[in-house]
């Protein structure tokens, strides 16, 4: 018993310390793309969505391209009529994009990916739609980020690019000869190019900043590359069947109760009184287990859940 004790508290606990720190929002899209340990934000790229982070000391950067929003990943049961997708999903991304599988709203150009003003509300409708297959049987998986996007690894490039704006060749040189005399400057079609060889990361971002300050509209980006793809976008999304998945004692709600019914099983099988199915319902993660981490699974989504955030 005491052992259960100091594991549900143990479990609690981290649970609590999540929530405090969490950035999900289902029901709006704020930005859930959190960057790694010493990186802060860099520049945005208004005309493709890319949010790009830096490594000050390293120079190296991380980029979410590719940026998506309302991302829905789903399958059906074979139970479900052909027209399933049509008759539950069409209607609320009328006016994004789909594919097999997939649904999501893309960026536009020119809105700031942080905070796509231009992408309509539809969380609430797709919860439920997705209720009402799960209790028809009709949907088997159901997974949702409000916002997702690809993790490239990159590092900036010795150029500023700026795209939409009435800038002029004299005015710009007002104001890169003070990092370095004479860089090539080329005015195309679409967007101006500014090309350097001398200027540190810093002096860069901070040439970038000033340029960025003489118009508003534009787009003026250091240039960087990216790397090949590092993580997957799935990695920010939710299993919108979690309420079902997480209500082990079926009262209709998923809470601490059920939480508590995994780790008394969990301690069960380790006492060896009682061997916890590979396959058992309570394995709600999915990696063929029943152990602390279920336990911790159901009281991430009840405290989300209670939070309004799910």
């Amino acid at each position: 018993m005491k052992k259960f004790k100091k594991a549900m508290a143990a479990v609690i606990s981290t649970v609590i310390a999540a929530g405090a720190a969490g950035t999900l929002s289902a029901a709006a899209i704020d930005n859930p793309l959190v960057y790694p340990e010493g990186y802060t934000e860099c520049m945005v790229n208004k005309k493709n969505g890319d949010i790009i982070y830096i490594n000050s000391p390293t120079g190296n950067i991380i980029t979410y391209g590719e940026v998506v929003y309302h991302m829905f990943k789903y399958e059906f049961t074979d139970s479900a009529p052909q027209n399933a997708y049509d008759l539950y999903f069409a209607d609320i991304y009328s006016t994004g994009y789909n594919s097999a599988g997939y649904a999501y709203f893309g960026h536009v150009k020119g809105d700031d990916p942080r905070t796509h003003e231009s992408v309509p509300e539809v969380y609430d409708r797709l919860k439920e739609a997705v209720d009402t297959l799960y209790k028809e049987g009709l949907i088997k998986t159901a997974y949702y980020a409000p916002m997702t996007a690809n993790i490239n690894s990159g590092s900036l490039e010795n150029s500023i690019i700026i795209s939409d704006s009435e800038i002029t060749e004299s005015e710009l040189r007002a104001v890169t000869d003070k990092y370095e005399k004479n860089c090539n400057i080329t005015f195309g079609e679409y967007h101006i190019s500014i090309k350097f060889s001398t200027l540190n990361t810093e002096e860069k971002l901070k040439l970038r900043d000033e340029i960025d300050d003489l118009y508003d509209g534009d787009n003026v980006m250091v240039g960087y590359y990216h790397n090949e793809l590092a993580t997957f976008p799935e990695a920010f999304m939710f299993n919108m069947l979690d309420p079902y998945i997480c209500d082990i004692d079926g009262s209709g709600t998923a809470d601490v109760s059920d939480a508590a019914l995994i780790l008394s099983v969990y301690a069960d099988s380790a006492a060896n009184i009682q061997k916890a199915a590979e396959n058992d319902k309570m394995d709600v993660n999915g990696d063929g287990a029943v152990n602390t981490q279920d336990a911790s699974y159901v009281l991430a989504y009840y405290a989300e859940a209670s939070a309004g955030l799910r």
